[in-house]
């Protein structure tokens, strides 16, 4: 069975539960419209298994549960996949709306990963500061330069735990969000239209004449003496015409 459709008409939590009440056994791809979204596994209706990117478990499983524009589709499979997720049903799904919850609140504070991140004058107002380990490497990892995916791979961490980190600390007045880097303008070849170069005037000459031929003279007239030759006239030869047979013409009968 290939199970597919719109989130917008069946979201997916209520697909879940129809997989769950006919005890497939297979993944359920979820892909929002915005590139986000994940895979959810199950063995015999049992939610099992939930993949996002670089996150598994319960995270994955709130990024799955967060995508609210997009298209899904269940692919049976003969064996289950690897498990990553315990619980019943209704717990698994308690967990993931906590989780989803959480990400949507992350994303009012910062809506693209696009964007950077500065140190806020806020700060200097707080007087002594307190910071966990984590967000003291975060803070110091904000450069007005770096986007979330920046601040990420100079953490060496996870995508949605640097999120969690960059949110608390902006809600904190620690950071400000700044616009995304505008992107690098596109080389496009020049509109005006091309024109070949004319080619340069030659000076008319006259044609060269031609160089007279040289006067060929055989080896033999050179070298060996002069021929006699019989200057008696030789008699006149008789002509006799020949007769040509007359042409033949066949009456057809």
């Amino acid at each position: 069975m290939t199970l597919r459709g719109e989130i917008e008409s069946f979201p997916i939590e209520t697909v879940v539960q129809l997989i769950h009440s006919t005890s497939k056994t297979g993944q359920l791809e979820v892909r929002g419209t915005d590139g986000a979204g994940g895979t959810l596994g199950f063995d015999d209706g049992r939610l099992i298994a939930a993949i996002a990117g670089e996150e598994a478990g319960e995270p994955a499983l709130g990024v799955v549960f967060a995508v609210a524009d997009g298209a899904f589709e269940f692919i049976p499979w003969a064996d289950p996949p690897a498990a990553n997720l315990a619980g019943d049903l209704d717990q698994l799904l308690d967990k993931a709306v906590e989780e989803r919850d959480r990400i949507v609140a992350i994303r009012k504070v910062i809506p693209d990963d696009r964007s950077r991140f500065r140190l806020s004058e806020r700060a200097a107002d707080k007087g002594d500061i307190t910071l966990s380990s984590n967000q003291w490497r975060t803070l110091l990892a904000v450069n007005g330069e770096r986007d979330v995916n920046g601040v990420a791979e100079h953490l060496k961490a996870g995508k949605l735990a640097t999120r969690v980190s960059l949110a608390a600390l902006v809600d904190q007045g620690f950071i400000d969000v700044l616009e995304p880097a505008p992107a690098p303008e596109q080389w496009s070849p020049p509109t005006s239209e091309w024109v070949a170069p004319a080619p340069e005037a030659q000076p008319w000459a006259p044609p060269q004449p031609a160089s007279a031929p040289q006067q060929w003279e055989s080896v033999a007239s050179a070298e060996a003496p002069a021929q006699a030759w019989d200057q008696s006239p030789s008699a006149p030869q008789s002509w006799e015409p020949q007769s040509t047979p007359a042409p033949s013409w066949e009456q057809s009968t």
